[in-house]
């Protein structure tokens, strides 16, 4: 749930992040594949790197969930979550990791 105080900040920033939310996902998995090489072996899909898919589930999460909390601020979008944690949960991810 947003908070009163960012609830503005999501609103006003939504637009612009949609714009480029390609480019953030990029640049977002580009630093954590330099920070976190070990990633690549057995936690996530070579494949769905290099063909962008990958990138464009992470986008088209982020734009949903953002989505979802400013126009329904009184719901977590649920699905969303469900969906990503159960893929989390079935490659083994760690509560650590998430650090």
């Amino acid at each position: 749930m947003l908070s009163d105080k960012s609830r503005p900040v999501i609103q006003a920033t939504l637009p612009v992040v949609g714009a480029h939310i390609q480019e953030i996902a990029q640049c977002f998995y580009r630093h954590l594949f330099t920070t976190h090489p070990e990633l690549l072996n057995g936690t996530f899909n070579r494949g769905h790197q290099a063909d962008g898919n990958q990138q464009q589930a992470l986008a088209g999460a982020v734009a949903a969930f953002a989505t979802a909390l400013v126009k329904t601020p009184d719901h977590l979008p649920e699905n969303l979550l469900a969906r990503i944690s159960q893929k989390h949960a079935s490659l083994g991810i760690q509560p650590e990791q998430y650090q």
